[in-house]
């Protein structure tokens, strides 16, 4: 069953391998970049597992938070996040996103 994550991070100099931690990110599943470290990813993988792909691309003193969500609410993101998440939520019967 697919879940719905939000995956949020902190890269600390030295390193800061931004592009290698947004292909992890990516290849978790359907996904769109929220904000700037913040990301929305549709995902098969388990939370446990998620963590793992994202964090063999970060260096030790980087920071990652990866959540399980089942509801969203938001005002004034970019159209495009906005649009993913809700067809989503819509798609697969869970309890939906709410936007402005």
């Amino acid at each position: 069953m697919k879940t719905h994550i939000i995956v949020s991070y902190d890269l600390i100099s030295p390193g800061q391998h931004y592009k290698k931690v947004a292909e992890a990110i990516k290849s978790l599943g359907e996904w769109t970049k929220v904000l700037e470290s913040l990301w929305y990813v549709r995902t098969d993988h388990t939370l446990e597992e998620s963590v793992n792909v994202i964090w063999a691309s970060m260096d030790s003193n980087d920071k990652l938070f990866v959540t399980e969500i089942s509801d969203a609410a938001w005002r004034n993101l970019l159209p495009e996040p906005a649009k993913l998440m809700q067809a989503h939520w819509r798609g697969d019967g869970s309890t939906g996103c709410k936007s402005s």
